[in-house]
C-alpha cells in the first residue's frame, strides 16, 4: 500500500473458522491512504473526515495510485 491509494476496511468477523484464524468482510467503508504512522501502519483518511492508522490486514486495496 502506498499514499494515494483507494482502500476499503474490512470488517472482522466475530467467531474463528476452522482454522482458528479470523474471517474479514467488505464494509463499504472508503478511504485514501495519506501516510503511514511511526509503527508503519497506513494512516487513512475516510469518506467522512476522520483519520486513523490501521494493520494492512485490515486494509482492501481497492485502486492503486499511479506513480508520478
Amino acid at each position: 500500500m502506498k499514499v494515494g491509494d483507494l482502500v476499503e476496511y474490512m470488517d472482522c468477523s466475530c467467531m474463528r473458522n476452522k482454522e482458528y484464524k479470523y474471517e474479514y468482510y467488505p464494509s463499504g467503508i472508503y478511504g485514501i491512504v495519506i501516510g503511514r504512522d511511526v509503527t508503519q501502519m497506513p494512516t487513512t483518511r475516510w469518506h467522512d473526515g476522520q483519520i486513523s492508522s490501521d494493520p494492512d490486514h485490515r486494509l482492501r486495496v481497492i485502486s492503486e495510485a499511479s506513480d508520478g
